[in-house]
C-alpha cells in the first residue's frame, strides 16, 4: 500500500518533469488497476492521495499525454454492470483464437497464447471496476464546476478531433481505391493512424459515457451555469 500511496500522490506532481519518469508512474498505476489487489490498495490510500490521483486523471487533455491516463480512468469503469457499452468484461474485438473470446482469469501478454505484448494489457486484463473511484470522480466533477467544465470541454473537443481525423483518413483511403481499382494497397502507416484515431474516439466516448452515467447532474441541473452548454455539446455528438 505504500507504493500505491506514492504512485497516486505523484502522478501529476509538477516536480516530475522527465517524460520517461512520467511514463513509468502511469505504467505502474496501470498495472495496479489490472489486479484486484492493486485496485484495493488504491482504494485504501489516504483521501488526499486518492483526490490527487482523481484530479490528475481529470485534467484537461490539452498540452499533456492524455491517452494513457484516459485508459487508466476507464479501468475503473470497464466491466461495470450498469455501463452501456462497457458492461461486457471483454471487448468483442479481442479474441484468443478465431472462435472464442478471451475468458481466462490470469493476465495474458497478448491476444494469442504465447504471443508477445500487444500494448493492450489494460483491455485484456480481467475487469476490476471500482465504484469507490467512480463516486470520487463524481464528487470532484460535481463539487468543482470550473474544473469539471474545463475537463469536459477538453474531452468533447478531443472526441470531435479524433473522429474527424478518422473520417478524413478513411475517406482518403476510399477515394484512392475508387479512383483506381489497380491502385496499390494504402500505406500501412496511414492504416495504422486511421486505426489509432478510431481507437482514441472509442476510448474517449467511453469516458464520456462514464461521466454521463455517474454524474448526470452536470448536464441536467439548471443551477449549474454550464449545464446547458455541455448538454448541447453532448447532443451534437448524437446528431
Amino acid at each position: 500500500e505504500m507504493s500505491s500511496e506514492f504512485l497516486a500522490s505523484h502522478l501529476a506532481d509538477s516536480r516530475v518533469i522527465i517524460a520517461s519518469c512520467k511514463d513509468a508512474l502511469i505504467q505502474a498505476l496501470g498495472t495496479l488497476t489490472c489486479h484486484e489487489a492493486g485496485i484495493k490498495a488504491l482504494e485504501n490510500c489516504s483521501e488526499e492521495s486518492q483526490l490527487l490521483l482523481v484530479r490528475a486523471l481529470l485534467r484537461k487533455y490539452e498540452n499533456r499525454a492524455w491517452g494513457q491516463s484516459n485508459w487508466l480512468m476507464l479501468r475503473m469503469w470497464l466491466g461495470e454492470e450498469s455501463a452501456f457499452a462497457y458492461h461486457d468484461p471483454r471487448q468483442p474485438c479481442l479474441f484468443q483464437d478465431n472462435s472464442q473470446k478471451i475468458m481466462t482469469t490470469p493476465l495474458l501478454r497478448g491476444r494469442q497464447k504465447n504471443s508477445s505484448h500487444t500494448g493492450l494489457l489494460h483491455l485484456i486484463a480481467p475487469p476490476m471496476p471500482s465504484r469507490h473511484f467512480q463516486n470520487l470522480i463524481m464528487q470532484v466533477l460535481i463539487n468543482d464546476e470550473a474544473y469539471c467544465t474545463e475537463f469536459l470541454n477538453s474531452l468533447l473537443s478531443q472526441i470531435n478531433w479524433s473522429f474527424s481525423e478518422f473520417i478524413h483518413i478513411l475517406q482518403d483511403i476510399e477515394n484512392l481505391l475508387q479512383r483506381d481499382n489497380q491502385a496499390p494497397l494504402p500505406d500501412p502507416r496511414q492504416l495504422k493512424i486511421c486505426s489509432m484515431c478510431f481507437d482514441l474516439t472509442i476510448s474517449l466516448m467511453r469516458a464520456l459515457e462514464m461521466i454521463v452515467h455517474i454524474a448526470p447532474a452536470i448536464f441536467k441541473d439548471s443551477n449549474r451555469s454550464n449545464s446547458e452548454n455541455l448538454l448541447s455539446r453532448v447532443l451534437q455528438l448524437v446528431i
